[in-house]
Protein backbone atom coordinates (compact mmCIF):
# COMPACT_ATOMS: atom_id res chain seq x y z
CA UNK A 1 0.00 0.00 0.00
CA UNK A 2 2.44 2.71 0.95
CA UNK A 3 5.14 1.56 -1.80
CA UNK A 4 2.28 2.43 -4.37
CA UNK A 5 0.95 5.71 -2.85
CA UNK A 6 4.82 6.53 -2.64
CA UNK A 7 5.43 5.22 -6.86
CA UNK A 8 2.38 7.36 -7.63
CA UNK A 9 2.69 10.40 -5.65
CA UNK A 10 -0.71 10.81 -4.49
CA UNK A 11 -1.55 13.04 -1.91
CA UNK A 12 -5.23 11.72 -0.75
CA UNK A 13 -6.21 8.39 0.52
CA UNK A 14 -10.17 7.90 0.58
CA UNK A 15 -11.05 5.44 3.47
CA UNK A 16 -14.52 3.66 2.98
CA UNK A 17 -14.49 0.83 5.40
CA UNK A 18 -13.79 0.55 9.22
CA UNK A 19 -11.11 -1.23 10.83
CA UNK A 20 -13.51 -3.74 11.95
CA UNK A 21 -17.26 -4.25 11.46
CA UNK A 22 -19.00 -6.35 14.01
CA UNK A 23 -16.65 -10.12 14.37
CA UNK A 24 -15.07 -9.26 11.26
CA UNK A 25 -11.71 -7.83 10.72
CA UNK A 26 -12.30 -5.41 7.22
CA UNK A 27 -8.92 -3.43 6.81
CA UNK A 28 -5.38 -3.60 8.65
CA UNK A 29 -4.21 -0.35 10.25
CA UNK A 30 -1.80 1.16 7.72
CA UNK A 31 -0.80 3.95 9.88
CA UNK A 32 0.56 5.01 13.41
CA UNK A 33 -0.99 7.01 16.17
CA UNK A 34 -1.01 10.21 16.36
CA UNK A 35 2.13 11.70 16.96
CA UNK A 36 3.84 8.30 16.29
CA UNK A 37 5.76 7.13 13.27
CA UNK A 38 6.08 3.58 12.13
CA UNK A 39 8.25 1.63 9.09
CA UNK A 40 6.23 -0.06 6.50
CA UNK A 41 9.12 -1.74 4.49
CA UNK A 42 11.53 0.77 3.17
CA UNK A 43 9.24 3.76 3.88
CA UNK A 44 8.59 5.51 7.60
CA UNK A 45 5.08 7.10 8.36
CA UNK A 46 4.52 9.85 10.71
CA UNK A 47 0.81 10.41 11.63
CA UNK A 48 1.32 14.62 12.29
CA UNK A 49 -2.66 15.09 12.65
CA UNK A 50 -5.54 13.68 13.63
CA UNK A 51 -8.91 15.24 13.37
CA UNK A 52 -12.44 13.17 14.47
CA UNK A 53 -14.91 15.14 12.53
CA UNK A 54 -17.98 12.44 13.88
CA UNK A 55 -18.73 11.28 10.49
CA UNK A 56 -15.09 11.21 9.08
CA UNK A 57 -11.27 11.27 10.35
CA UNK A 58 -9.49 13.21 9.06
CA UNK A 59 -5.35 12.32 9.11
CA UNK A 60 -2.45 14.13 8.04
CA UNK A 61 0.96 11.29 7.33
CA UNK A 62 4.00 12.49 6.51
CA UNK A 63 5.64 9.57 4.85
CA UNK A 64 9.72 9.26 3.73
CA UNK A 65 12.26 6.77 3.01
CA UNK A 66 14.01 5.32 5.74
CA UNK A 67 17.23 6.72 6.72
CA UNK A 68 16.73 9.70 4.63
CA UNK A 69 15.83 13.18 6.46
CA UNK A 70 15.56 14.80 3.40
CA UNK A 71 12.30 14.45 1.27
CA UNK A 72 9.11 14.10 3.02
CA UNK A 73 6.07 13.07 1.05
CA UNK A 74 2.40 14.53 2.69
CA UNK A 75 -0.87 12.26 2.17
CA UNK A 76 -3.74 13.43 3.57
CA UNK A 77 -6.17 10.28 4.67
CA UNK A 78 -9.91 11.08 4.71
CA UNK A 79 -11.59 8.33 6.69
CA UNK A 80 -15.36 7.68 5.84
CA UNK A 81 -17.00 5.98 9.33
CA UNK A 82 -20.54 5.92 8.32
CA UNK A 83 -20.66 2.93 5.95
CA UNK A 84 -21.80 -0.39 6.72
CA UNK A 85 -20.62 -3.07 4.57
CA UNK A 86 -22.67 -3.86 1.43
CA UNK A 87 -24.99 -1.14 2.08
CA UNK A 88 -25.49 1.95 2.19
CA UNK A 89 -24.84 5.48 4.47
CA UNK A 90 -28.31 6.51 6.45
CA UNK A 91 -27.22 9.97 6.17
CA UNK A 92 -26.76 11.48 2.31
CA UNK A 93 -25.63 15.24 3.95
CA UNK A 94 -22.61 13.69 5.76
CA UNK A 95 -21.14 12.01 2.69
CA UNK A 96 -22.00 14.95 0.52
CA UNK A 97 -20.11 16.81 2.88
CA UNK A 98 -17.01 14.51 2.70
CA UNK A 99 -16.80 13.82 -1.23
CA UNK A 100 -16.23 18.02 -0.99
CA UNK A 101 -13.75 17.75 1.65
CA UNK A 102 -11.53 15.47 0.08
CA UNK A 103 -12.16 16.90 -3.62
CA UNK A 104 -11.41 20.25 -2.28
CA UNK A 105 -7.84 19.42 -1.25
CA UNK A 106 -7.88 17.43 -4.22
CA UNK A 107 -8.44 20.52 -6.48
CA UNK A 108 -5.98 22.70 -4.70
CA UNK A 109 -2.64 20.74 -5.54
CA UNK A 110 -4.33 20.03 -8.66
CA UNK A 111 -2.08 18.16 -10.82
CA UNK A 112 0.67 17.25 -7.85
CA UNK A 113 -1.73 15.78 -5.65
CA UNK A 114 -1.36 12.37 -8.21
CA UNK A 115 -4.31 9.80 -8.18
CA UNK A 116 -6.45 9.92 -5.33
CA UNK A 117 -6.72 5.72 -4.32
CA UNK A 118 -9.98 5.00 -2.80
CA UNK A 119 -10.61 2.06 -0.79
CA UNK A 120 -13.25 -0.10 1.07
CA UNK A 121 -12.85 -3.77 2.67
CA UNK A 122 -12.84 -5.39 -0.83
CA UNK A 123 -12.22 -2.46 -2.96
CA UNK A 124 -15.51 -2.72 -5.14
CA UNK A 125 -18.79 -2.12 -3.82
CA UNK A 126 -18.43 0.90 -1.18
CA UNK A 127 -15.29 2.31 -3.12
CA UNK A 128 -16.62 2.05 -6.67
CA UNK A 129 -20.14 3.72 -5.51
CA UNK A 130 -18.33 6.68 -3.96
CA UNK A 131 -15.81 7.04 -7.16
CA UNK A 132 -19.14 6.99 -8.90
CA UNK A 133 -21.31 9.81 -6.75
CA UNK A 134 -18.06 11.83 -6.82
CA UNK A 135 -17.41 11.61 -11.20
CA UNK A 136 -21.45 12.41 -11.55
CA UNK A 137 -21.31 15.43 -9.22
CA UNK A 138 -18.37 16.39 -11.02
CA UNK A 139 -20.37 15.68 -14.49
CA UNK A 140 -23.01 17.68 -13.42
CA UNK A 141 -21.16 20.67 -12.42
CA UNK A 142 -19.53 20.90 -16.00
CA UNK A 143 -22.16 19.17 -18.45
CA UNK A 144 -25.25 19.26 -16.73
CA UNK A 145 -26.03 15.82 -17.10
CA UNK A 146 -24.92 12.78 -15.83
CA UNK A 147 -24.71 9.05 -16.80
CA UNK A 148 -24.35 6.74 -14.12
CA UNK A 149 -24.97 3.49 -16.27
CA UNK A 150 -22.31 3.81 -18.53
CA UNK A 151 -19.66 5.41 -15.90
CA UNK A 152 -20.52 1.89 -13.51
CA UNK A 153 -20.13 0.08 -16.76
CA UNK A 154 -16.50 1.35 -17.79
CA UNK A 155 -15.46 1.01 -14.15
CA UNK A 156 -16.43 -2.73 -14.11
CA UNK A 157 -14.10 -3.08 -16.98
CA UNK A 158 -11.12 -2.11 -15.17
CA UNK A 159 -12.08 -3.59 -11.76
CA UNK A 160 -14.72 -6.40 -10.96
CA UNK A 161 -17.88 -5.98 -9.23
CA UNK A 162 -17.34 -2.40 -8.93
CA UNK A 163 -20.87 -0.65 -7.56
CA UNK A 164 -21.59 -4.55 -6.12
CA UNK A 165 -25.52 -4.22 -5.39
CA UNK A 166 -28.66 -2.91 -6.48
CA UNK A 167 -29.02 -0.65 -3.21
CA UNK A 168 -25.49 1.05 -3.66
CA UNK A 169 -26.49 1.58 -7.44
CA UNK A 170 -29.91 2.95 -6.50
CA UNK A 171 -28.02 5.21 -3.75
CA UNK A 172 -26.01 6.57 -6.53
CA UNK A 173 -28.88 8.63 -7.99
CA UNK A 174 -30.92 9.31 -4.39
CA UNK A 175 -27.08 10.99 -3.40
CA UNK A 176 -27.66 13.29 -6.75
CA UNK A 177 -31.14 13.84 -6.45
CA UNK A 178 -30.73 15.25 -3.08
CA UNK A 179 -27.76 17.40 -4.16
CA UNK A 180 -29.88 18.98 -7.06
CA UNK A 181 -33.32 19.01 -5.08
CA UNK A 182 -31.99 20.42 -2.30
CA UNK A 183 -29.16 22.47 -2.54
CA UNK A 184 -26.75 23.50 0.45
CA UNK A 185 -28.47 23.92 3.60
CA UNK A 186 -25.77 24.81 5.68
CA UNK A 187 -24.75 28.00 7.31
CA UNK A 188 -21.23 28.53 9.40
CA UNK A 189 -22.41 29.91 12.64
CA UNK A 190 -20.59 33.27 12.63
CA UNK A 191 -22.79 33.94 9.61
CA UNK A 192 -26.26 33.13 11.24
CA UNK A 193 -27.20 36.10 12.37
CA UNK A 194 -26.31 37.99 9.03
CA UNK A 195 -28.29 34.84 6.96
CA UNK A 196 -31.23 35.57 9.40
CA UNK A 197 -31.53 39.50 8.75
CA UNK A 198 -31.14 39.11 4.81
CA UNK A 199 -33.94 36.05 4.50
CA UNK A 200 -36.45 38.51 6.90
CA UNK A 201 -35.88 41.37 3.78
CA UNK A 202 -37.29 39.01 1.00
CA UNK A 203 -40.82 38.91 0.17
CA UNK A 204 -39.75 35.11 -0.60
CA UNK A 205 -37.48 33.71 1.75
CA UNK A 206 -35.12 30.41 1.44
CA UNK A 207 -36.76 29.23 4.44
CA UNK A 208 -39.70 28.94 2.96
CA UNK A 209 -38.20 27.35 -0.37
CA UNK A 210 -36.90 24.71 1.62
CA UNK A 211 -40.11 24.18 3.89
CA UNK A 212 -41.90 23.88 0.61
CA UNK A 213 -39.69 21.24 -0.86
CA UNK A 214 -39.61 19.49 2.30
CA UNK A 215 -43.02 19.57 2.22
CA UNK A 216 -43.18 17.88 -1.47
CA UNK A 217 -40.43 15.34 -0.22
CA UNK A 218 -42.85 14.25 2.79
CA UNK A 219 -46.82 15.38 2.45
CA UNK A 220 -48.52 15.94 5.38
CA UNK A 221 -50.43 13.00 4.90
CA UNK A 222 -49.91 11.22 8.71
CA UNK A 223 -52.96 12.05 10.23
CA UNK A 224 -56.08 9.86 9.48
CA UNK A 225 -59.74 9.91 11.32
CA UNK A 226 -59.44 6.19 11.41
CA UNK A 227 -56.20 4.11 12.16
CA UNK A 228 -55.35 0.29 12.32
CA UNK A 229 -53.26 -0.66 15.08
CA UNK A 230 -50.82 -3.77 13.88
CA UNK A 231 -53.79 -6.45 15.49
CA UNK A 232 -56.18 -4.95 13.16
CA UNK A 233 -58.04 -3.01 16.12
CA UNK A 234 -59.32 0.28 14.99
CA UNK A 235 -58.49 3.32 17.22
CA UNK A 236 -60.47 6.97 16.67
CA UNK A 237 -58.88 9.87 15.83
CA UNK A 238 -55.45 8.10 16.18
CA UNK A 239 -51.67 9.42 14.46
CA UNK A 240 -49.68 6.49 14.03
CA UNK A 241 -46.16 7.30 12.90
CA UNK A 242 -44.01 6.14 10.49
CA UNK A 243 -41.91 3.60 12.72
CA UNK A 244 -43.81 2.05 15.69
CA UNK A 245 -42.30 1.77 19.11
CA UNK A 246 -42.90 -1.90 20.21
CA UNK A 247 -42.85 -2.48 23.82
CA UNK A 248 -43.73 -5.52 26.41
CA UNK A 249 -46.57 -7.43 25.65
CA UNK A 250 -49.55 -7.63 28.14
CA UNK A 251 -52.51 -10.05 28.16
CA UNK A 252 -55.15 -7.62 27.62
CA UNK A 253 -53.56 -5.23 24.63
CA UNK A 254 -51.07 -5.81 21.98
CA UNK A 255 -47.23 -4.92 21.87
CA UNK A 256 -47.83 -2.01 19.94
CA UNK A 257 -47.04 1.57 21.12
CA UNK A 258 -48.29 4.70 18.88
CA UNK A 259 -44.95 5.85 19.16
CA UNK A 260 -41.79 6.37 16.94
CA UNK A 261 -37.83 6.26 17.83
CA UNK A 262 -35.98 9.39 16.46
CA UNK A 263 -32.06 9.66 16.03
CA UNK A 264 -30.38 12.88 16.48
CA UNK A 265 -26.41 13.66 16.25
CA UNK A 266 -24.44 10.09 16.28
CA UNK A 267 -27.02 8.32 19.23
CA UNK A 268 -29.38 5.55 18.12
CA UNK A 269 -33.15 6.15 19.07
CA UNK A 270 -32.31 9.19 20.96
CA UNK A 271 -35.73 10.02 21.39
CA UNK A 272 -39.22 8.36 21.67
CA UNK A 273 -42.01 10.72 20.57
CA UNK A 274 -45.85 10.39 21.43
CA UNK A 275 -48.84 11.60 22.17
CA UNK A 276 -50.00 12.86 25.41
CA UNK A 277 -51.63 9.80 27.42
CA UNK A 278 -55.45 10.79 27.62
CA UNK A 279 -56.81 7.66 28.61
CA UNK A 280 -56.21 4.50 31.25
CA UNK A 281 -55.18 2.23 28.26
CA UNK A 282 -52.51 4.73 26.92
CA UNK A 283 -51.28 5.59 30.03
CA UNK A 284 -50.36 1.62 30.33
CA UNK A 285 -48.66 2.01 27.10
CA UNK A 286 -47.04 4.87 27.57
CA UNK A 287 -45.24 3.58 31.13
CA UNK A 288 -44.56 0.26 29.72
CA UNK A 289 -42.80 2.04 27.02
CA UNK A 290 -40.64 4.31 29.32
CA UNK A 291 -40.08 1.45 31.60
CA UNK A 292 -38.95 -1.04 28.85
CA UNK A 293 -36.78 1.27 27.27
CA UNK A 294 -35.13 3.24 30.27
CA UNK A 295 -36.20 6.39 29.45
CA UNK A 296 -35.47 8.62 32.29
CA UNK A 297 -36.25 11.77 30.92
CA UNK A 298 -39.58 12.81 29.87
CA UNK A 299 -40.64 15.94 28.01
CA UNK A 300 -44.11 17.35 28.39
CA UNK A 301 -44.79 20.03 25.95
CA UNK A 302 -48.01 21.26 27.39
CA UNK A 303 -48.87 22.74 30.62
CA UNK A 304 -50.78 20.63 32.30
CA UNK A 305 -54.15 22.54 32.19
CA UNK A 306 -54.11 22.04 28.96
CA UNK A 307 -54.20 18.16 29.50
CA UNK A 308 -57.11 17.99 32.19
CA UNK A 309 -57.71 14.42 30.67
CA UNK A 310 -54.73 13.42 31.15
CA UNK A 311 -54.45 10.64 34.07
CA UNK A 312 -50.56 9.40 33.83
CA UNK A 313 -49.94 10.74 36.80
CA UNK A 314 -50.83 11.53 40.00
CA UNK A 315 -52.24 14.78 41.44
CA UNK A 316 -50.05 15.50 44.71
CA UNK A 317 -46.32 14.68 45.86
CA UNK A 318 -46.11 11.43 47.23
CA UNK A 319 -49.86 10.22 46.12
CA UNK A 320 -49.06 6.62 44.85
CA UNK A 321 -50.94 5.80 41.44
CA UNK A 322 -51.69 2.57 39.84
CA UNK A 323 -51.39 2.31 36.32
CA UNK A 324 -51.78 -1.04 35.16
CA UNK A 325 -49.37 -3.37 37.04
CA UNK A 326 -47.19 0.30 37.12
CA UNK A 327 -46.90 2.37 40.44
CA UNK A 328 -46.22 6.38 39.87
CA UNK A 329 -45.08 8.45 42.46
CA UNK A 330 -44.00 12.24 42.25
CA UNK A 331 -41.58 12.94 44.92
CA UNK A 332 -40.95 16.29 44.74
CA UNK A 333 -41.56 19.43 42.17
CA UNK A 334 -39.30 22.67 41.73
CA UNK A 335 -41.39 25.47 39.89
CA UNK A 336 -39.01 27.49 37.67
CA UNK A 337 -40.35 30.70 35.63
CA UNK A 338 -39.93 28.85 31.87
CA UNK A 339 -39.80 24.67 33.81
CA UNK A 340 -41.73 22.70 36.22
CA UNK A 341 -39.21 19.95 37.46
CA UNK A 342 -40.81 16.53 38.69
CA UNK A 343 -38.78 13.63 40.20
CA UNK A 344 -41.11 10.69 39.79
CA UNK A 345 -40.18 7.07 40.98
CA UNK A 346 -41.45 4.36 38.49
CA UNK A 347 -42.41 0.96 40.33
CA UNK A 348 -42.97 -2.43 38.65
CA UNK A 349 -42.54 -6.04 40.23
CA UNK A 350 -40.13 -4.69 42.95
CA UNK A 351 -38.02 -2.85 40.51
CA UNK A 352 -37.95 1.13 40.37
CA UNK A 353 -36.86 3.11 38.19
CA UNK A 354 -35.84 7.20 38.60
CA UNK A 355 -37.07 9.50 35.99
CA UNK A 356 -37.16 13.39 35.56
CA UNK A 357 -39.98 15.02 33.91
CA UNK A 358 -39.67 18.44 32.37
CA UNK A 359 -43.08 20.20 31.78
CA UNK A 360 -42.82 23.26 29.64
CA UNK A 361 -44.35 26.71 31.99
CA UNK A 362 -44.37 29.38 28.91
CA UNK A 363 -46.14 27.84 25.60
CA UNK A 364 -49.81 28.06 26.09
CA UNK A 365 -52.68 26.98 24.62
CA UNK A 366 -53.04 28.07 20.82
CA UNK A 367 -50.13 29.60 20.29
CA UNK A 368 -48.19 28.17 17.59
CA UNK A 369 -44.69 28.81 19.18
CA UNK A 370 -43.08 29.68 22.39
CA UNK A 371 -41.21 32.88 23.72
CA UNK A 372 -37.54 31.99 21.80
CA UNK A 373 -35.63 32.91 25.07
CA UNK A 374 -37.84 30.86 27.33
CA UNK A 375 -38.11 28.11 25.16
CA UNK A 376 -33.86 27.90 24.33
CA UNK A 377 -33.56 27.98 28.56
CA UNK A 378 -36.06 24.74 28.66
CA UNK A 379 -33.77 23.06 25.86
CA UNK A 380 -30.85 23.63 27.10
CA UNK A 381 -31.77 22.54 31.01
CA UNK A 382 -33.03 19.22 29.10
CA UNK A 383 -29.56 19.02 27.14
CA UNK A 384 -27.52 19.63 29.99
CA UNK A 385 -29.15 16.54 31.93
CA UNK A 386 -29.24 14.11 28.93
CA UNK A 387 -25.95 14.73 28.14
CA UNK A 388 -24.69 12.47 31.35
CA UNK A 389 -27.30 9.62 30.12
CA UNK A 390 -27.90 7.47 27.08
CA UNK A 391 -31.20 6.87 27.60
CA UNK A 392 -33.83 7.96 24.76
CA UNK A 393 -35.75 11.05 25.87
CA UNK A 394 -39.36 10.26 25.62
CA UNK A 395 -41.03 13.77 24.24
CA UNK A 396 -44.74 14.27 24.30
CA UNK A 397 -47.55 16.63 23.55
CA UNK A 398 -51.08 16.44 22.21
CA UNK A 399 -50.86 15.09 18.63
CA UNK A 400 -47.24 13.89 19.27
CA UNK A 401 -46.17 16.19 16.04
CA UNK A 402 -46.73 19.88 16.64
CA UNK A 403 -44.81 20.33 19.64
CA UNK A 404 -42.65 17.66 19.54
CA UNK A 405 -41.56 17.98 16.43
CA UNK A 406 -40.19 21.64 17.55
CA UNK A 407 -38.78 20.76 20.50
CA UNK A 408 -36.63 17.74 18.54
CA UNK A 409 -35.73 19.91 15.25
CA UNK A 410 -34.37 22.76 17.89
CA UNK A 411 -32.71 20.32 20.31
CA UNK A 412 -31.24 18.75 17.40
CA UNK A 413 -30.18 21.63 15.45
CA UNK A 414 -28.20 23.24 18.25
CA UNK A 415 -26.55 19.48 19.21
CA UNK A 416 -25.30 19.91 15.33
CA UNK A 417 -24.16 23.74 16.32
CA UNK A 418 -22.35 22.63 19.10
CA UNK A 419 -20.84 19.56 17.48
CA UNK A 420 -19.89 20.96 13.77
CA UNK A 421 -20.38 24.36 14.53
CA UNK A 422 -22.74 24.82 11.55
CA UNK A 423 -26.77 25.22 11.66
CA UNK A 424 -28.59 23.02 9.39
CA UNK A 425 -32.21 23.36 10.04
CA UNK A 426 -33.13 21.68 6.76
CA UNK A 427 -31.31 18.50 6.92
CA UNK A 428 -32.10 18.50 10.38
CA UNK A 429 -35.90 18.71 10.04
CA UNK A 430 -35.29 16.02 7.06
CA UNK A 431 -33.99 13.42 8.93
CA UNK A 432 -37.04 13.96 11.72
CA UNK A 433 -39.46 13.98 8.72
CA UNK A 434 -37.93 10.52 7.50
CA UNK A 435 -39.77 8.76 10.48
CA UNK A 436 -42.56 11.39 11.13
CA UNK A 437 -43.66 13.25 7.77
CA UNK A 438 -46.19 15.89 9.74
CA UNK A 439 -43.36 17.00 11.99
CA UNK A 440 -42.66 20.87 11.99
CA UNK A 441 -45.82 22.20 10.00
CA UNK A 442 -45.96 24.95 9.23
CA UNK A 443 -43.58 28.13 8.17
CA UNK A 444 -43.69 29.97 11.64
CA UNK A 445 -41.85 27.17 13.12
CA UNK A 446 -39.24 26.09 10.92
CA UNK A 447 -38.55 30.04 11.16
CA UNK A 448 -38.58 29.61 15.28
CA UNK A 449 -35.50 27.50 14.78
CA UNK A 450 -33.72 29.35 12.99
CA UNK A 451 -34.36 32.36 15.63
CA UNK A 452 -33.38 29.81 18.36
CA UNK A 453 -30.12 28.48 16.36
CA UNK A 454 -29.23 32.42 16.79
CA UNK A 455 -30.55 32.82 20.55
CA UNK A 456 -28.62 29.96 21.64
CA UNK A 457 -25.04 31.77 20.07
CA UNK A 458 -25.73 34.96 21.55
CA UNK A 459 -26.36 33.30 24.94
CA UNK A 460 -24.50 30.21 25.60
CA UNK A 461 -21.70 30.41 23.12
CA UNK A 462 -18.84 32.67 23.01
Amino acid sequence: MWRMIWKEKSMIVVMVTNLKEGNKQQCEKYWPDLSYSKEFGKLLVRNAEETDYGYYVFRKLEVQKVGENDTIHNVYQYHFTEWPDKSVPSTVPHLIDFIKKFRKTQLSYGTESGPVIVHCSSGAGRSGTMIAIAAMLDMSDKEGKVDVFNFVRSMRQKRIQTVQTKEQYTFIYAVLLEEWFCGQTVIPVGDIQKVIQKQKLKTSSDFEYQLKTLNSLFPLDGLTSQSSRPDGNKCQNVLFLTKGCYSSEVESDGDYVNASFIEHSKEDHAYIVTRTPLADDTSVDFWRMVFDYKSDVIVQLNEMEDLTNAVYLPNKINQKQTVGEFTVTIKSTHQYDFLTKKKINLEKDNTKRSIILYEVNQWPKKITVPEVDSFVKFVMTIMQRSDVTSSPITVHCRDGVGRSGLFCLVYSAIQKMREDKVVDVFQTLKALRSACSNMVESEVQYNFCYDAALCYLKTYEE
